[in-house]
């Protein structure tokens, strides 16, 4: 592991990245991870979205063979 020392300017702000103690740092890291989880969440759900408009307009995969069909 190796501490950060400088951020980028504007990607951070200090007054909401300081933690008074160790309890709001690991509960800023399970609001982190939920908001990780939501956002794979909704990328999988475009995805098949996406998925499922292409076998639409491709008429179902009609004429490809199928190593090259897109899988779910």
């Amino acid at each position: 592991m190796q501490e950060v020392t400088i951020r980028l300017p504007g990607r951070v702000q200090e007054a909401e990245t300081a933690f008074a103690s160790a309890n709001d740092l690991a509960n800023a890291l399970r609001r982190a991870e939920a908001a990780h989880g939501q956002q794979r969440e909704a990328y999988r759900a475009a995805r098949r979205e996406l998925v499922r408009l292409v076998r639409g307009v491709h008429g179902g995969g009609a004429g490809r063979q199928k190593t090259a069909a897109i899988k779910d």
